[in-house]
């Protein structure tokens, strides 16, 4: 989606259909799948969702028609069998009171991605995620600054983001990973 649309439930099912769709058009061994979410997340009976600007706050069961379930989105990743796919989570984590208390506590837990995967959250469980200044979140001007980097390796790159949110925020955020890559020094752009 182009970053300036509002991200709205039909847009967002939209996307997460192209998305898949793009991904059954590449050649699977050799591809990356990035899949990155600003905006915010909610977990809810033990799965996460990742909302749309328009989606009913007031009910959650309104969760599973218009937002989008991300293990499930992940698991349908998972299931292209690409060499590797990242998922950039730039939504705050912060405990369920601060959202009217609907959902479970603790905010967006730690979330093991797919086989071969880099799932990346901005902030850790139970915390805020900076807003940042001018466009972007700390994370996301973090993750801009690295991704496109020559020759950086992908592990290198989590550790590299996570300090420079922790830098840019002064320690008041730092970014949480799991990491169950199969391959060790893959780079998204060779030197």
């Amino acid at each position: 989606a182009n970053p300036e649309q509002l991200v709205t439930k039909n847009l967002m099912k939209k996307c997460r259909r192209e998305l898949l769709a793009k991904i059954e058009d590449q050649g699977r061994k050799h591809t990356a799948v990035i899949f990155a979410f600003m905006g915010h997340g909610v977990e809810y009976d033990g799965k996460q969702y990742l909302l749309p600007q328009d989606w009913d706050e007031d009910d959650p069961k309104a969760l599973q028609d218009e937002a989008m379930q991300l293990q499930e989105t992940l698991a349908q990743i998972e299931a292209k069998k690409p060499l590797v796919t990242l998922a950039f989570l730039d939504c705050c984590r912060e405990h369920a009171s601060v959202r009217g208390g609907a959902f479970d506590a603790g905010g967006l837990g730690a979330l093991k991605g797919p086989a071969g995967s880099l799932v990346m959250h901005a902030a850790g469980q139970g915390k805020l995620a900076a807003d940042g200044t001018g466009r972007n979140g700390a994370f996301t001007a973090a993750l801009l600054n690295h991704i496109a980097t020559p020759g950086l390796m992908l592990e290198q790159m989590a550790a590299e983001i996570v300090q420079e949110v922790e830098a840019s925020t002064g320690g008041a955020q730092t970014p949480e990973y799991v990491s169950r890559l199969k391959k060790f020094g893959l780079c998204l752009v060779s030197s």
